[in-house]
Order: structure tokens, then C-alpha cells, then sequence
């Protein structure tokens, strides 16, 4: 079990989104927490990727170009229920 201190806390896109991503034959290629997450997913900057979802949460565009294949991303909206499940986990997580 990892100790507390290495338990990074759950942030995610906006405070209520996961991000989905699929390539172009409709396949998931992953889901992630946040932009930063999905930026070491990708081994992109942080900031080309929070730019790029941005606009794509925007409505902008549905895409991201990575080598050279469109990634198309979906956002998951979560409930209530599911952020305050995952809020009690990072509270007890971080308890002394």
C-alpha cells in the first residue's frame, strides 16, 4: 500500500470531467484525470495540451494531432455522487 505522502490527489478536468480519448477507428486510447495527466499520456508540454483542450471543450474543434493521427476526445461528465466519493478519498487520503 502506498504511503500518504505518495498518494497524489485526484484533480479532475474543471472539477467534474475525465477526458476520453479515442483515435480515428473509434478505439479508447485512454481516460484521464486532467490535462496534465493526459499531457505525460501523450509526452506533450502541459501547455500545448491544456491550449488544445481547452479548445476542444470550447467546441472549437473534437480533435488533437499526435504523430501525425487525429485524437479525438470526449469529456465524462461525473456526478455529484462520483465527486464527492472521490473529494472524501483526497480528504482522508490527507489526513494526519
Amino acid at each position: 500500500m502506498p504511503s500518504v505522502k505518495s498518494v497524489k490527489p485526484i484533480r479532475f478536468y474543471r472539477e467534474k470531467f475525465l477526458i476520453a480519448c479515442y483515435d480515428e477507428d473509434d478505439d479508447l486510447i485512454t481516460v484521464c484525470d486532467n490535462v496534465y495527466d493526459l499531457s505525460i499520456e501523450f509526452n506533450f508540454e502541459w501547455r500545448y495540451m491544456a491550449s488544445a483542450i481547452c479548445r476542444i471543450y470550447r467546441g472549437d474543434r473534437n480533435f488533437f494531432m499526435n504523430k501525425g493521427r487525429k485524437v479525438y476526445v470526449h469529456f465524462i461528465a461525473l456526478t455529484p455522487a462520483e465527486r464527492a466519493k472521490y473529494n472524501a478519498l483526497n480528504q482522508k487520503a490527507y489526513q494526519t
